[in-house]
């Protein structure tokens, strides 16, 4: 039976990458192959190998539980954001700790804290193999624009550094092809930003020796679904979209949403941001369907507080 899933899956997967590769479901299939596997071979391994198998796998999950946990509570005093957010985040990281504080009671609340805690652990790791599908997929482009997202400005109102790797991959890029691209830099005016962030992305590239007349500045923008809308409302044609790694997957969902024809291309992340970022990407990811985890999530409280009672 289990063997019949793995293979239905990989099928699927298949298909459906080569179909279109911007589907969560993809990430979800990848998650489902995986754990078909590691069932496979828990089920076919001795029973000191078993019980010793469950024992790691509980204290990785407190580990790795803990460790987000502790990050977000770090993250919420060190990062700027806003009130709300930092607050969010503070509880998020508060609740996970808690869990595993309160794990030896073995209640029915810690058990269905456990099963949300689950349901979006497979969805982030989900979303993870979303992105490194999408990254190993690379192909050079051959379009006629290139475009860049905006990523924020730093106080003095130069490009941050997730922003100049983003246009660093662009400067080699366009270096690398023979048939020059004009390169649309996209992003507004933040509340907190003294210029537009395009204007400084245009700025970065002219002193990386990138003719101004083959930059298009978008003024406009401050999200990744107006980057991509106003975009196209300045010009047609097909795009390549050069963004972060880990913000690659919902960038190609919303250029899916929004039926535009383009090539993913991922830039590296700066280290010390790669975290955050990837946690805040997944955060934004669940809020594009939060009525579907709203649903999802209610769904599985009240099915497991009856099962569990």
């Amino acid at each position: 039976m289990l063997l019949r899933w793995l293979i239905i899956s990989i099928i699927l997967l298949l298909g459906l990458t080569r179909y279109d590769r911007r589907l969560l479901l993809n990430g979800y299939l990848v998650v489902l192959i995986g754990g078909c596997l590691i069932w496979m071979g828990y089920a076919a391994s001795p029973p000191f190998f078993k019980n010793g198998g469950l024992v790691l796998i509980r204290i990785v999950s407190y580990l790795s539980v803990g460790a987000i946990g502790c990050g977000m509570l770090f993250l919420s005093y060190r990062l700027h954001l806003s009130k709300l957010q930092r607050c969010l985040l503070f509880s998020a990281g508060c609740w996970l700790i808690v869990t595993i504080i309160f794990s030896f009671t073995n209640s029915v609340g810690v058990k269905l804290s456990w099963l949300i805690i689950g349901y979006f652990a497979v969805g982030f790791v989900a979303y993870l193999a979303g992105t490194l599908l999408d990254i190993i997929s690379f192909k050079r482009p051959a379009t006629p624009y290139l475009l860049v997202l905006g990523s924020g400005l730093r106080r003095d109102g130069y490009v941050s550094q997730v922003l100049q790797w983003r246009l660093d991959r662009a400067v080699r890029l366009y270096q690398q092809l023979t048939i020059k691209p004009k390169i649309i830099v996209s992003g507004g005016q933040g509340s907190d930003e003294p210029r537009t962030e395009a204007a400084a992305m245009a700025e970065y590239l002219q002193r990386h020796k990138i003719p101004s007349k083959r930059i298009i500045q978008e003024v406009k923008a401050t999200s990744t679904l107006e980057n991509l809308s106003y975009t196209r409302q300045l010009i047609s044609g097909d795009l390549t979209i050069i963004t972060s790694n880990f913000h690659i997957f919902r960038t190609g969902l919303y250029a899916r949403r929004l039926r535009i024809s383009c090539q993913l291309v991922s830039a590296p992340t700066p280290p010390n941001y790669l975290l955050w970022g990837t946690l805040r990407e997944y955060v934004a990811l669940v809020a594009m369907n939060r009525w579907w985890h709203l649903v999802i999530g209610l769904s599985l409280l009240i099915v497991g507080g009856f099962l569990l009672r």
